[in-house]
């Protein structure tokens, strides 16, 4: 299991790099997110409970999810695209997250 954080707004308002550098210097090791999906908004409940019940099914498999998903890559320690390439990469379990 992988931390992914589901993070409403606009990519362009998010300083990646800033994100993953404070997140590795303020959190242990273990709970570093690894991957970060921009939602366009959070589906809620109709007692605004999150739903988040589907984003876990849907995981990090980007020909399942629709919204733009990015890593953290284990070599420039930034959060990148997650591509096709990288999703291959990961599932093969080649990748050291």
């Amino acid at each position: 299991s992988v931390g992914v954080i589901p993070a409403v707004g606009n990519i362009s308002n998010i300083d990646l790099k800033g994100l993953s550098d404070h997140a590795r210097k303020n959190l242990p090791p273990y709970a570093v997110p690894l991957f970060l999906r921009i939602l366009p908004q959070m589906a809620v409940t109709a007692t605004m409970k999150h739903q988040k019940v589907q984003l876990r099914k849907e995981g990090i498999d980007i020909n399942v999810v629709k919204d733009a998903l990015y890593w953290l890559h284990p070599e420039t320690k930034t959060y990148e695209p997650f591509t096709e390439e990288a999703f291959r990469h990961v599932s093969s379990l080649k990748a050291k997250l």
